[in-house]
């Protein structure tokens, strides 16, 4: 499978694939598994979608954290390349989310540089404690005011 990889063969990755000849916990010398070199593949081929959704359907748990020499897992590869979906799909799948690469990125920091969080709009809608004395006293300044401009 790595040497298909390599030459960009994607009609033999396929061909390995749809066998389910493949092992997802082996390495190769920069300790990618298939999974982390399969990344570049994800967005633009339906096959290799639909084979992720099948294999995140079976117990994933002895290599969906598997880091490579970098200290990256699939999860944040997926985050790096703006795989939101599939990222998504690998944390339900129990992808560590907090696992931090040799760099100290992680995919909640790498989230983070990208999007505005919701917690970071959390507004209090239902916080009506106005300050009352404050609006009386600006409704005193502006009936004042209207009555110095009707007079002039």
């Amino acid at each position: 499978m790595f040497k298909a990889i390599n030459n960009d063969n994607l009609e033999l990755i396929l061909y390995i694939l749809k066998q389910n000849n493949c092992c997802y916990y082996c390495q190769d010398s920069e300790g990618n598994t298939v999974l982390h070199l399969l990344i570049q593949y994800y967005e633009d081929c339906q096959d290799i979608q639909i084979h992720f959704d099948k294999l995140l359907d079976t117990d994933c748990s002895y290599f969906i954290n598997t880091q490579n020499n970098l200290g990256q897992t699939v999860a944040l590869l997926a985050v790096m390349n703006d795989l939101d979906d599939l990222d998504d799909k690998l944390i339900n799948c129990g992808a560590d989310p907090t696992i931090e690469d040799y760099n100290g990125n992680f995919i909640e920091s790498k989230i983070n540089q990208n999007s505005i969080q919701s917690s970071d709009l959390d507004l209090d809608l239902n916080n009506t404690d106005f300050d009352t004395q404050s609006i009386d006293n600006s409704n005193q300044v502006l009936s004042e005011f209207n009555e110095d401009s009707s007079l002039s």
